[in-house]
């Protein structure tokens, strides 16, 4: 999962397999974003 950003680029997870976890993002001075997701079944972003 990549978070793209128009100031920078993160790559927040970066596994095969299943993977249960949290990332909390600051999105800071950035003013467009976008969610770069390949997977292999069911996923979810919740907005906190």
């Amino acid at each position: 999962m990549f978070l793209h950003c128009d100031t920078d680029d993160d790559l927040l997870v970066n596994a095969i397999g299943t993977v249960d976890s949290e990332h909390m993002v600051v999105f800071g001075p950035a003013s467009r974003c976008f969610w770069d997701i390949t997977a292999d079944g069911a996923w979810t972003i919740t907005p906190r």
